[in-house]
């Protein structure tokens, strides 16, 4: 901020005082080189000299918006940063942004929405299951990457996803049963119903992602895409 101030105060005018106050902000060698030409060229050489060491201020001000890190004081840009990630991951990345569009089309066509009571009813199951493993949700954030609006949007994507699908999808007692039979279960004598509705949800989910990525296929091939970039 300050320096587009002197910037512009450099453009506006080409007074003294002014010239002399930015002097003030400068190294004893600048002060006395400018303080030098100020005497034998007079105030607007000055100018152009103080414009150009703003320039160059400037230049480096922003440059630093593109180095990632540096090494011995060698730079890594982001650039370099950049197209290596993407040559590794771009193909997946974008992969999974296509399917995102899809599924958010597909939903608002069919006015599909999630609330935030089955996104929270989620997160909590989720908190549940990490707590049962000595860890937490955050710690499991931290390890991915990932913020919790990041896993809300994954979360309302896949219940997009599980609704589009729901009237494709049913579990019936004969297949819980056999999941039952062929994974020896013994069905608890307390609360047999609530186990009984745990394993038809678990088959549920199953036929839920083996019939998700046939309908992103079904998708991918009813819809219009372009790739304007090869990894």
């Amino acid at each position: 901020m300050v320096v587009h101030i002197f910037y512009s105060y450099i453009i506006i005018s080409n007074d003294k005082q002014i010239i002399n106050s930015l002097i003030y902000f400068m190294d004893n060698e600048t002060q006395d080189a400018v303080i030098t030409n100020k005497k034998k060229f007079g105030a607007k050489p000055i100018i152009y000299i103080l414009i150009i060491v703003i320039i160059v201020a400037v230049g480096l001000y922003f440059s630093r918006g593109m180095i990632a890190a540096t090494v011995d004081g060698s730079p890594i840009t982001k650039s370099t940063l950049n197209k290596k990630l993407e040559k590794q991951f771009g193909k997946e990345v974008l992969d999974a942004l296509i399917i995102e569009k899809l599924v958010e089309k597909a939903a608002e066509e069919k006015n599909i929405t999630v609330n935030d009571e089955d996104v929270n009813t989620e997160i909590q199951n989720i908190e549940n299951q990490l707590a049962a493993q000595d860890t937490t949700l955050e710690q499991a954030l931290q390890t991915q990457g990932l913020t919790v609006k990041d896993l809300k949007d994954q979360i309302i994507l896949q219940k997009k996803l599980e609704l589009l699908l729901a009237g494709e999808i049913n579990v019936t007692d004969d297949e819980v049963n056999k999941f039952i039979t062929d994974n020896n279960l013994t069905i608890p004598a307390e609360n047999p119903d609530a186990f009984i509705a745990q394993v038809r949800q678990q088959l549920n989910q199953q036929k839920i992602n083996t019939r998700a990525q046939d309908w992103i296929n079904e998708q991918k091939s009813s819809a219009k895409i372009k790739y304007y970039t090869e990894f």
